[in-house]
């Protein structure tokens, strides 16, 4: 009877990468929603979309209101209408006129939240993701689930989580504004309101998707979360002075470098530009997360 060598030990086989991504977004995701610091962020956040969107819409209705009295009572022609918006509306998304009367059928609502989020979003990430990794290589905690699941997919299941979580709040902070605005909106356009928020949420989705990339990588690069939130408002800031000195003709080539420079391409009704556009956004997320893997990869846990 043949004897088997007791030497060789059965080792089992580790998860794919797919079921160790999904089982670290699970617990992360538990994670975030027993975290304090996100459910305090998440409460501000959502005060001031709540208050800002109700100022605006209460702006909104006296601006109609006092355009109501300039008229006399009198109709306003809908073409006086639709340039005053698109005069109002060139001062945020360029002077493209195609473009601006198209925004101007949009309720003003949608591209209010549109340009909220693209403005406090990427602070939000910041504050949200900073200790995402640090904070485990810090505790060294990583080192036990590294034992167990890729760093690939340990990174990408933290990532995927906070995508997440924005994903779930905007949805929320988005329709609440709307259905208020559209129930105290006169005229208020509800089917292409809609519709127009869908895509404009989404654009606003795939331009932040740049600032999920760079959290994890400043997170990824130091032991300690304090440095990595620093390094990622730094980096911010960096990106909002590039994009003020790439105003200057002669500095113009600088404004390439950041991603605010693609975000009027977003809106555009032309597909090519704005394909370029979202395609600009991946390579940016793409390569922060690649840079953020490599540090992780390297780094000694």
């Amino acid at each position: 009877m043949k004897i088997e060598n007791p030497t060789v030990s059965v080792r089992t086989l580790p998860m794919n990468a797919l079921t160790e991504t999904w089982v670290v977004f699970s617990h992360e995701a538990r994670r975030s929603a027993r975290s304090a610091k996100t459910l305090v962020l998440l409460i501000l956040y959502s005060l001031a979309s709540v208050i800002s969107g109700l100022i605006f819409v209460a702006a909104s209705r006296k601006a109609q209101e006092g355009l109501a009295t300039l008229a006399g009572g009198q109709q306003i022609p809908a073409d006086d209408m639709v340039k005053m918006k698109m005069g109002a509306l060139s001062l945020f998304f360029g002077k493209e006129e195609e473009l601006l009367r198209y925004l101007a059928d949009i309720p003003l609502v949608v591209l209010f939240f549109y340009k909220f989020a693209l403005f406090f979003l990427p602070l939000l990430i910041a504050l949200m993701g900073f200790d995402q990794i640090s904070g485990e290589l810090s505790s060294r905690s990583i080192r036990y689930v590294s034992l167990r699941a890729r760093r690939g997919s340990l990174l990408a299941g933290k990532v995927i989580a906070q995508a997440a979580v924005l994903l779930g709040l905007t949805a929320v902070m988005n329709l609440g504004v709307f259905a208020y605005a559209a129930a105290t909106t006169e005229n208020f356009a509800v089917g292409a309101g809609l519709a127009a928020m869908a895509r404009f949420w989404l654009l606003a989705l795939v331009y932040t998707s740049t600032y999920l990339g760079l959290t994890a990588l400043c997170s990824a690069l130091f032991r300690t979360p304090i440095v990595s939130l620093l390094t990622s408002l730094c980096a911010l800031f960096v990106f909002w002075l590039l994009a003020m000195l790439g105003k200057f003709e002669k500095l113009a080539f600088l404004s390439w470098a950041t991603p605010s420079h693609y975000e009027d391409g977003l809106v555009s009704l032309e597909p090519l530009q704005a394909l370029g556009a979202a395609g600009a956004y991946v390579l940016f997320a793409a390569a922060f997360l690649g840079l953020a893997y490599l540090a992780l990869r390297r780094r000694d846990l």
